[in-house]
C-alpha cells in the first residue's frame, strides 16, 4: 500500500498535510515501546500463499492501521515475511523512513521467528543504525528525510522476520483536524492483510473508497468508531487502456475532516499572506519601481514580476524545519536568491500586490490532478504552488519555478486541472481545464521547389516553429547545449524527418519579439511518383498533408471501468502549409485528393488545397476540442479516421485525360468510388488555413526496504 504524497522533484512534498509548526512529537530518535491500545496485534503467522511458493521470500502478513486522533494521527505497521532461499536473505533488514520534522518513530517490536519459537531481537542488544540520506539532491531537492536500518545477526533461511512500527504525526496547523490519503492498499502478496481505521466518534471525519474496493465493516462501540477492510480476496483490476487516471485510481481509501475546499482554502492562506508582506525597507520596492517604470500596463508589468521571480530566483526544493510547510518570507527568499514554488509563489505574490494587481498563491497538484473535484477536500492532494492573478476580470495562472515565460498572452495552457487559491474567505476548486486552442502551439512551413523537374533533386525548405512558454523552454535548454551536440542532435532530427533527404544548411533560433522558437532547414529531396494506368500522366505524392495517423482505439479489459472515457490529449492545435512550385508555372498540373472538413473523436481535421500561379499549396490543421471523449464515439469513429489516414494528395502532371480516377489520392481502377475525391487544376482554388504535426526535435529488483516494511511508501 502507499500513502499518496504527491511529491514531485518541481513541487512541495506534504507528506500528510501542511504545517506550520514543528510538531510536539517529532523527533529525530527512535523510540521503543510496545503498540498501543488501540492496535490489534497479529497473533501467529499466516500460512504462506500458494501463489508465493517459488519467491525468494513469502509476505505473511500485513497490518495497516490507522488511528485519527485530535493531537495527530498514529499508523501502525507490521510485516511478517519468512525468507524461502539464500537470495531472498536480503529482505531480513528492518527498515523505516520518516520524516522528523513533522513524526516520531515507536519501534514496536522486531522479531525473529524460528520454528515457532520468538526471539526478541532488541532484547538481544541489537540496535538500528539512524543515518540521513539525501537522495534527490541531484533533483535539487533536500528532504531531511532519515532512515532507520536494523541488521539482525544469524538469519537463515526459513526464518520469519515479524517488524512493527508506529508514525505519530501532528500537524500545528490542521488545528485538531485529520486527513489521510492511502492509495494501492492490497496490492503486492501477503496470505494475509489487516487494515482498520479508527477514530472518536465527536470527530466528524467522512471517508471515500476507490470503485475497486470491498464494501468496508464500519462499527460504533460507545465513543469510537472503527471502519475495516477484508483484502483477502481483493485482486487489483486490470488499468484500463487509455482511459483518463480517476479510472486507474484502485486501492484507494480516504478521510478528512474538512468539509469543504473553501475551508482547506481559508486554513493555509494567512500564512502565505504574512510571507507575501513586505518591510518598510524591503529590497523588493525598489525593483516594484523598476518595474513600474516599464510601463503602466499591468500585464506588461505582472510578465515582469513572473521573469523576475523565474530568472533571479533559482529553484531549491528544503523540506527541513518550517520549510517543509510554510513559505519564507518575500525579503528572505530575494536575499536568498533561491527558493521552492512556496518561496517564489509568496515572492510572486508579494510583487504583484505591490504593483496593485490582484494576485493569490494556489494549490495545484501536478501527478495525480484528474478528478480532484470527485475527492474529500484535504490538503494532502497538493503537491505543488502556483499564483492566480487577475487583470481585468481575467484570471492568469503564473507558475515561477518554470523557465522564463513570455507576454501574461503568451502563455501556455497549465498542465493541471484544478487550482485551489488560497484566500482568507476561502475558495472553491478553480477548473484549469480552458477551451480549445486559437493559436496553434506548433507550426510546421514545407516548400519543395521542383520548379526544374519533379524528377530529380527537389529543392526543399522547412522551417518548425514553437509559440509561446515551449519555444521559450527549447530556447534555454538550447543554451546549455555544446554548438557540436546541437548540430549532431539536429541533423539526426532531420534525417529521422526526412529519410533520404541531403540534409543542407540548418539553422535554430529563437524570436523574442514573437515569442516563437525556429528550427530551419535547407536541403533536396525526391518525390515519389508512379505511372497513371491508361494515360501519359505521372502522380507525384505530396509529403506531410496527412490530417491523421490511423484511430487509436484502446484495448479494454472487461471489468471495471472498460466503458470509462478516452483521454485526448488536450489542448493540442497543430498547423501544416506545404508548398510545391510546378514546372512551367505549373501549366497543366492538377491536384487529387480530398478536401477534409471534419471532426471525428474529439479530433477536428481541416485540410485545403490547391495551385495558383504555378505553385501547389496545401494547409492541414489537426486540434483536439476537449480533453476526453466516451469509448463508444472513439469506436463509431474509428473507420473513418483510418480512412482519411490513408487520403493523400497527388500532384498529376499535364497529359491526356485518363479514364482512371484518383481515390482519396491513391490511383484506382475505374470501379473504384470516387464519390471523397476532388481534382484541382491549376488556378482552379485558392487554400485557406488549416495545420501541422507536433514536432520536438530538442526533445532481481532492488528492494526498497523501508517501502517494502511500510507495505509500500508511506
Amino acid at each position: 500500500m502507499t500513502h499518496y504524497a504527491g511529491a514531485t522533484a518541481i513541487g512541495w512534498a506534504l507528506a500528510a498535510a501542511i504545517g506550520v509548526a514543528v510538531p510536539a512529537v517529532a523527533s529525530e530518535k527512535l523510540e521503543f515501546a510496545p503498540a498501543a491500545t488501540w492496535v490489534r496485534p497479529i497473533l501467529a503467522p499466516a500460512p504462506a500463499d500458494r501463489d508465493q511458493a517459488h519467491d525468494i521470500y513469502a509476505v505473511l502478513n500485513r497490518s495497516l492501521q490507522v488511528r485519527l486522533g485530535d493531537d495527530g494521527d498514529s499508523t501502525y505497521w507490521e510485516t511478517l515475511v519468512q525468507i524461502q532461499t539464500p537470495r531472498g536473505l536480503g529482505i531480513a533488514r528492518p527498515t523505516v523512513q520518516w520524516d522528523p520534522i513533522n513524526a516520531t518513530i515507536i519501534i514496536n517490536k522486531a522479531h525473529l521467528i524460528r520454528n515457532g519459537q520468538v526471539i526478541d531481537l532488541l532484547a538481544r542488544g541489537q540496535t538500528f543504525t539512524v543515518m540521513r540520506r539525501e537522495t534527490q539532491l541531484e533533483k535539487a531537492i533536500m528532504d531531511g528525510e532519515l532512515t532507520a536500518v536494523l541488521q539482525p545477526d544469524g538469519v537463515e533461511v526459513g526464518d520469519i522476520i515479524d517488524f512493527a512500527y508506529t508514525r505519530v504525526r501532528r500537524i500545528a496547523a490542521l488545528g485538531g483536524k485529520s486527513e489521510s490519503l492511502w492509495s494501492n492498499i492490497g496490492v503486492g502478496p501477503a496470505a494475509k492483510r489487516d487494515t482498520r481505521f479508527t477514530w472518536q466518534a465527536k470527530k466528524p471525519v467522512r471517508w471515500r473508497l476507490s470503485d475497486d474496493m470491498p464494501v468496508p465493516s464500519i462499527i460504533r462501540t460507545g465513543d469510537e468508531v472503527e471502519m475495516s477492510l477484508n483484502l483477502d480476496a481483493y485482486k487489483r483490476p486490470d488499468s484500463q487502456d487509455m482511459a483518463p487516471d480517476r479510472f486507474n485510481r484502485f486501492g484507494e481509501v480516504q478521510l478528512s475532516e474538512f468539509a469543504s475546499w473553501s475551508q482547506v482554502s481559508a486554513l493555509i492562506a494567512p500564512y502565505y499572506d504574512q510571507a507575501a508582506r513586505l518591510t518598510e525597507a524591503s529590497p523588493l520596492k525598489a525593483e516594484v519601481a523598476k518595474i513600474r517604470a516599464l510601463s503602466s500596463d499591468p500585464k506588461v508589468q505582472a510578465a515582469a514580476a513572473l521573469h523576475l521571480v523565474q530568472q533571479k530566483i533559482r529553484y531549491t526544493y528544503v523540506e527541513l524545519g518550517e520549510g517543509g510547510f510554510v513559505p519564507p518570507s518575500a525579503d528572505l527568499t530575494w536575499l536568498r536568491r533561491w527558493g521552492d514554488c512556496k518561496a517564489k509563489s509568496a515572492l510572486l505574490t508579494a510583487l504583484l500586490r505591490e504593483l496593485g494587481i490582484s494576485a493569490d498563491p494556489a494549490l495545484v497538484n501536478t501527478v495525480n490532478g484528474n478528478g480532484l473535484n470527485e475527492r474529500l477536500p484535504a490538503l494532502v492532494l497538493f503537491d505543488h504552488v502556483i499564483v492566480r492573478s487577475v487583470i481585468d476580470g481575467k484570471p492568469y495562472w503564473l507558475d515561477g519555478t518554470l523557465a522564463a515565460d513570455g507576454g501574461l498572452d503568451d502563455l501556455s495552457p497549465p498542465d493541471e486541472e484544478w487550482a485551489l487559491p488560497m484566500t482568507a474567505q476561502g475558495e472553491e476548486l478553480q477548473s484549469l481545464v480552458g477551451p480549445p486552442l486559437t493559436r496553434p502551439q506548433v507550426e510546421l512551413h514545407v516548400a519543395l521547389d521542383a520548379s526544374k523537374g519533379l524528377d530529380g533533386p527537389v529543392g526543399i525548405h522547412i522551417d518548425v516553429a514553437s509559440h509561446g512558454s515551449a519555444a521559450v523552454t527549447q530556447d534555454q535548454r538550447w543554451q546549455t547545449v555544446r554548438p557540436d551536440d546541437v548540430d549532431a542532435a539536429i541533423r539526426k532530427y532531420w534525417k529521422g524527418m526526412y529519410p533520404g533527404a541531403e540534409i543542407g544548411a540548418h539553422t535554430e533560433y529563437f524570436d523574442p519579439a514573437a515569442m516563437e522558437m525556429h528550427y530551419v532547414m535547407d536541403g533536396t529531396t525526391r518525390l515519389k511518383s508512379i505511372a497513371l494506368a491508361g494515360s501519359d500522366r505521372r502522380v507525384y505524392s505530396v509529403p506531410n498533408v496527412e490530417v491523421a495517423y490511423g484511430s487509436d482505439v484502446p484495448e479494454r479489459t472487461p471489468g471495471l471501468h472498460a466503458d470509462a472515457p478516452v483521454s485526448l490529449d488536450f489542448p493540442v492545435f497543430n498547423r501544416t502549409t506545404v508548398t510545391l512550385r510546378l514546372p512551367d508555372a505549373g501549366r497543366g498540373y492538377e491536384a487529387a485528393g480530398q478536401q477534409i472538413d471534419r471532426i471525428l473523436a474529439g479530433l477536428e481535421m481541416k485540410r485545403r488545397f490547391g495551385i495558383v500561379d504555378g505553385v501547389f499549396t496545401a494547409e492541414i490543421s489537426r486540434r483536439t476540442l476537449a480533453p476526453e471523449i466516451s469509448l463508444t464515439e472513439v469506436k463509431a469513429s474509428a473507420d473513418e479516421i483510418d480512412a482519411l489516414s490513408e487520403s493523400g494528395i497527388l500532384v498529376l502532371t499535364p497529359g491526356a485525360v485518363s479514364g482512371a480516377p484518383v481515390v482519396n489520392g491513391s490511383p484506382a481502377s475505374a470501379e473504384s468510388d470516387d464519390s471523397h475525391t476532388e481534382i484541382v487544376p491549376a488556378r482552379a482554388r485558392s487554400p485557406i488555413e488549416g495545420a501541422p504535426e507536433q514536432i520536438d526535435p530538442a526533445g532481481m529488483s532492488i528492494v526498497d526496504l523501508g517501502d517494502f516494511y511500510a507495505g509500500g511508501r508511506k
